[in-house]
């Protein structure tokens, strides 16, 4: 009896032990998905503005950072035309281009359905550099079902402090 008494804690603690193991992992799974874009997997809407304030926290009023807003002008055309599907894998393009062009220490964000942002501790000019950059690098063509579709991208450019000395201001 005791030989079953010890199994049968062995075998409550191991799946007490996988138990929790798997509400770790659907924690860190719904803390992901939280703040990550599903499409892209580029930090979402909200991490991107708990990450400017940060970074405008951080910089103080001594150091600039720049924030970039892109905007895919002709998204509602192309859906309208060609459909949802194709517009994903066209965001997916434009997400991996500008991921192409932008530092690691940047945030990249997709703010919304036809909207991305790039945020960085710099000044306007580096920002404008950034922005001609992004613009050559989504200017060609993209791919859809092996048809080239042409994409029209706008970008506004906003610095801290010099635009506002917050996040909703500087957006």
């Amino acid at each position: 009896s005791f030989i079953l008494v010890y199994e049968a804690g062995t075998m409550v603690f191991d799946q007490t032990s996988e138990l929790r193991s798997l509400a770790d992992n659907l924690e860190k799974t719904a803390s992901y998905t939280s703040t990550h874009d599903r499409l892209t997997d580029l930090p979402n809407q909200s991490l991107f503005l708990d990450r400017a304030e940060r970074e405008i926290i951080h910089a103080g009023n001594q150091n600039p950072v720049s924030v970039l807003l892109i905007e895919m002008q002709n998204y509602n055309e192309i859906r309208t035309t060609l459909g949802h599907n194709a517009c994903d894998l066209i965001i997916k393009q434009f997400a991996r281009r500008m991921q192409g062009v932008t530092k690691s220490s940047d945030t990249l964000a997709r703010i919304d359905g036809s909207i991305f942002s790039v945020l960085f501790r710099d000044n306007t000019e580096a920002a404008r550099q950034l922005a001609s950059n992004i613009l050559k690098t989504v200017e060609p063509a993209f791919q859809v079902n092996q048809s080239p579709v042409a994409l029209i991208s706008n970008i506004g450019i906003v610095e801290y402090p010099r635009y506002g000395n917050d996040v909703d201001t500087l957006l």
